[in-house]
């Protein structure tokens, strides 16, 4: 029995030094990682300084993020309503009404939520969602 532990104790002391080492070597390459990248952003910005060819410019442009816009709803309201009442039924399905706003010079990041808060200046306008559609009918017409 007592040679049994002992021979697991020698195992468990093996592996555990087995461990640490690993750890160890680990970490080593964890820091020659940090300063390989470290050292390739260096050359990628000395090789942006160096190009300015505009092949250069566009292979290294990065989408940039839309700019926060300020709406004025009651006004994007008014343009739905007179959209609205050219259609001969009087309804029309949200995609059409967003390419009529682009027309117009009205551009939005999310066709949903300028909808959802142009809304409530548009108390003669019902919404339906009809499947995956979202339709809009003029009530007054």
């Amino acid at each position: 029995m007592k040679k049994k532990l002992d021979t697991n104790l020698r195992e468990r002391n093996k592996l555990n030094e087995k461990l640490n080492k690993i750890l160890v070597e680990r970490l080593l390459l964890q820091e020659q990682e940090k300063a390989l990248m470290l050292e390739t952003k260096k050359v990628l910005n000395r090789i942006k300084e160096l190009d300015c060819t505009s092949s250069a410019k566009k292979y290294f442009t990065f989408k940039s993020r839309k700019t926060h816009s300020h709406y004025d709803y009651s006004e994007i309201a008014q343009l739905i309503r007179e959209i609205l009442s050219k259609t001969e039924d009087g309804m029309i399905w949200q995609n059409v009404l967003c390419n009529e706003l682009q027309k117009r010079g009205i551009t939005f990041s999310n066709a949903h939520v300028m909808f959802k808060n142009t809304l409530p200046y548009l108390s003669d306008v019902k919404k339906e969602k009809i499947g995956r559609k979202i339709r809009y009918t003029l009530l007054t017409k």
